[in-house]
């Protein structure tokens, strides 16, 4: 099943959502989301599951449009095993299903060890950039994989690895690094998700360094799609 954590930008108002994928087995319990992906490869029904993830997404984005705005967007995370596959397919299928945009729906790129050494990958990014998806660098830091993605001109979202912004309070090298990553970042036109914001003040410091939205227990855990809905139409009533 899928859950949304909600993203917030610097003036407050939800902006948008990351779909978390969950499986509570019965024997085991709750499944650690890559092992989800690694079995279901193993098992030969990765297609099914992403199927199923990017239609149940595109419904989540349905609903919240149809009863709050339509600038709300929702990232999933794709792996570059399932950009290797036919996932434009699956999305534009999806789309066309339930009437959503491609700048509606926002793309989160993990494995980023392997993207580049793949020109099927690289290519079907570019494809899915044309087509008007917004492209997010997952957990960026400060390793040669992420700043070579700054060279590229695949992605338009960065967002901060949690090991820097859950300690940027208490580590002056950490806030230090994240202002050069926004310095950067901006000069070339990238936008700024910090994830692991758990307290106001430790906002508040990401916001003066320049990040442009925000994510986690600060403001909600991850949600089940009525209680997203519940969520943001409390938070219209503040």
């Amino acid at each position: 099943y899928m859950l949304y954590q909600p993203q917030v930008d610097a003036d407050g108002k939800c902006v948008g959502a990351e779909a978390n994928l969950r499986w509570n087995h019965p024997v085991y319990g709750m499944i650690y989301p890559p092992l989800i992906i690694y079995l279901a490869e193993d098992g030969g029904i990765l297609p099914e599951l992403e199927d199923y993830i990017v239609d149940t997404v595109c419904h989540a984005i349905q609903k919240v449009k149809s009863r709050y705005h339509s600038t709300f967007k929702i990232s999933v995370n794709f792996t570059a095993h399932s950009l290797l596959g036919d996932i434009e397919s699956c999305i534009n299928n999806a789309m066309k299903k339930y009437d959503v945009r491609p700048q509606e729906l926002w793309i989160e790129i993990t494995e980023q060890d392997v993207l580049l050494q793949v020109d099927t990958v690289t290519e079907k990014m570019k494809r899915l950039r044309a087509a008007g998806h917004k492209l997010l660098i997952d957990d960026f830091g400060m390793g040669h994989t992420s700043l070579t993605y700054l060279q590229t001109n695949y992605f338009d979202v960065v967002k901060l690895d949690g090991s820097l912004t859950r300690d940027v309070l208490c580590n002056e090298r950490n806030s230090d690094i994240i202002g050069s990553i926004v310095y950067l970042s901006k000069s070339l036109h990238f936008k700024i998700i910090a994830e692991y914001v758990e307290d106001e003040n430790q906002r508040d410091e990401l916001k003066r360094l320049g990040c442009d939205a925000f994510q986690g227990y600060l403001y909600s855990k991850p949600l089940e799609e009525d209680a997203l809905l519940t969520w943001m139409e409390e938070r219209q009533n503040v």
